[in-house]
């Protein structure tokens, strides 16, 4: 085993790691931000009555409408803000502001640190997009990114390159790339003896005897 890893140990590098930090920011971020006016409240009731019409015809009073205005207009008011802000995937390197300033500019306490994964690791939390757009920054660039209604604000943090891994690292790869190797060359040496066996037997006889050797004749 220990002569398979001298030979082969270039190839048996630990994978690249990479290591984020992040926070999201949910729809209930960008309302929480949004003010709506009695003005606009009023102006919206009578610029489309007919939303508040019940069945029979008859105008909603606006103090019955005004809590479902305010939140229909915070919500409109909320999606635009959304908008904007996603305007910096025009430039996903969130337009120079670091983690810290787009954090602050929410007012988002915490910023969340991932363990450090591969590019293959499925036992992450992290959202594949995620991983993906992590193997395809730089160290230090921050990125946003749209994940269902959420937005994932991500900054690499570490780069972790690949390394040779020490003997007792591959030991149990390489045994076991060895073990399929040495299969490989038995099964091979096995093929070429039954050819050399089934030399010289005439067409009529092939089938019986490839069938002693364990072999089915397919045409």
């Amino acid at each position: 085993i220990k002569l398979y890893y001298q030979k082969h140990k270039g190839g048996l590098k630990t994978a690249e790691m990479r290591q984020i930090r992040y926070f999201t920011l949910g729809p209930e971020t960008f309302e929480k931000n949004v003010q709506v006016s009695e003005d606009e409240i009023n102006s919206y009731y009578n610029a489309y009555p007919e939303e508040f019409k019940s069945p029979d015809g008859k105008q909603m009073p606006l103090a019955e409408a005004k809590k479902d205005i305010e939140s229909n207009l915070k919500a409109q008011k909320a999606e635009e803000l959304r908008q904007q802000f996603m305007a910096g995937l025009d430039n996903p390197e969130g337009g120079g502001a670091g983690i810290d300033a787009i954090a602050k500019e929410f007012s988002m306490v915490t910023i969340s640190e991932s363990k450090p994964f591969s590019a293959s690791d499925n036992t992450s939390d992290l959202p594949p997009m995620i991983t993906r757009q992590a193997f395809g920054t730089d160290k230090g660039r921050v990125s946003i990114i749209p994940v269902g209604a959420n937005i994932w604000v991500v900054e690499v943090k570490e780069i972790v390159p690949p390394r040779e891994r020490t003997f007792e690292e591959a030991k149990k790869e390489a045994a076991e790339s060895l073990k399929r190797e040495k299969a490989v060359q038995t099964a091979r040496k096995s093929a070429e003896a039954s050819i050399m066996k089934l030399k010289g037997v005439k067409n009529e006889k092939l089938p019986a005897e490839a069938k002693k050797l364990g072999l089915d004749l397919k045409e």
